[in-house]
């Protein structure tokens, strides 16, 4: 049975208020740190959102680092990062049993590691929205035809609220699509009247939620159309919740997640000003303002690099052209330097980068790996 549409689109926009301020938070992390990431902004897909705001670039950088870290560590494609085995110690020791389960490892190894199944992809994209935003989504697809597909939701689209337990139970997911697609995924659904105007206008953006309920100990999965209200699919019927949502670290009474992004976010703003004071400082010491005596009047100073201002001959004690002194450049970098290693401390970056020696065995950099992982175990 099908959730009553007004009920869901209340509950939908209801879940949206509570995660307006969020969202704000969100975006002002988003424009320093990843900006590849949208939550408030309106700017069309794929323009520069960062190019008026972002002046340095150690923050994206150590976003991408910590996540590479993780996935590294966590989910390495190229170690065997997990193994499967009985919880009654009595069946663990049985040769058969233990046998079965090596067995279930390499099969699921196997499938994860596989192009089809998009997992690397999927968790590197989980990591960084982990590392900027505290929370991340992934959705687990199972394809009876060809196996489980794991796919990274943007977190702007989704929606979450989480159980008595403090585990999320319930995702609503909002985004938009063609109306073309729409009627490709689901041709029997449409109303005869989108179906002509998607004849016509097949890209015409069309918006589409996902809701993913829980209901009498299993989860139900709906697809709607938002306007005109149509329901898409009513079939899949989950024995437990098909999508994984993390968090980096949980505040209590919050659902979304914290993250290292968001605790330096006042270090990552005061880098981002004294990087543009520098580079305005650098200009002007390299294109100083130039000083030309005037006997006939004076005009509004400047100080734009290059630029000319005008002042009344002998009124500074000097009637001759000369270069404005401009302030001292090396003072910012030492402070930028600082505030640059707060920041690399913040995602964690002194703890991945442990030594190292030349030739290291196998075992070796399992133990580093386990020296790094016990380093990050709370978030772990």
């Amino acid at each position: 049975m099908a959730t009553d549409p007004r009920a869901l689109i209340t509950r939908l926009d209801a879940l949206k208020a509570d995660r307006a301020s969020t969202d704000v938070f969100w975006q002002e992390v988003a424009d320093y740190t990843l900006p590849s990431r949208s939550f408030t902004s309106s700017a069309p897909p794929g323009s520069r959102r960062s190019a008026a705001r972002a002046f340095n670039s150690t923050p994206g950088l150590a976003c991408e680092q910590l996540a590479g870290a993780l996935h590294g560590m966590l989910t390495s494609p190229s170690l065997r990062w997990f193994s499967l085995r009985a919880r009654d110690p009595a069946m663990a020791e049985d040769q058969q049993v233990r046998a079965w389960y090596e067995h279930a490892t390499e099969r699921m190894y196997l499938t994860l590691t596989s192009t089809e199944s998009n997992f690397d992809t999927a968790m590197h994209e989980l990591y960084l929205d982990l590392c900027g935003f505290g929370s991340g989504v992934i959705f687990i697809a199972d394809r009876p035809d060809r196996g489980v597909y794991y796919e990274a939701r943007p977190l702007a689209e989704c929606y979450m609220a989480q159980g008595a337990d403090g585990r999320i139970d319930t995702l609503i997911r909002e985004w938009s699509l063609p109306l073309r697609e729409v009627h490709r995924l689901w041709p029997d659904a449409l109303p005869g009247a989108l179906i002509e105007r998607a004849q016509r206008t097949p890209d015409a953006p069309t918006t589409v939620v996902h809701a993913v309920i829980p209901r009498g100990g299993r989860w139900c999965s709906e697809y709607w159309l938002r306007e005109p209200m149509t329901l898409l699919e009513d079939e899949n019927d989950f024995k437990s919740f098909p999508f994984a949502a993390p968090r980096w670290a949980k505040r209590s009474g919050e659902t979304y997640g914290f993250s290292p992004a968001m605790g330096a976010l006042p270090d990552i703003k005061l880098l981002n000003r004294l990087e543009e004071m520098q580079l305005r400082a650098h200009a002007k010491a390299v294109d100083p303002v130039i000083l030309l005596p005037d006997d006939g009047f004076l005009n509004q100073p400047t100080a734009r690099p290059g630029g000319i201002m005008y002042f009344r001959a002998g009124a500074m004690g000097i009637d001759r052209i000369q270069a404005l002194p401009s302030g001292r450049v090396d003072l910012g970098v030492d402070y930028i330097g600082q505030i640059q290693e707060r920041i690399r401390r913040a995602f964690y970056i002194e703890w991945m980068n442990l030594p190292v020696q030349q030739g290291m065995t196998a075992t070796e950099v399992l133990q580093r790996r386990d020296e790094m992982l016990r380093v990050l175990g709370p978030m772990v």
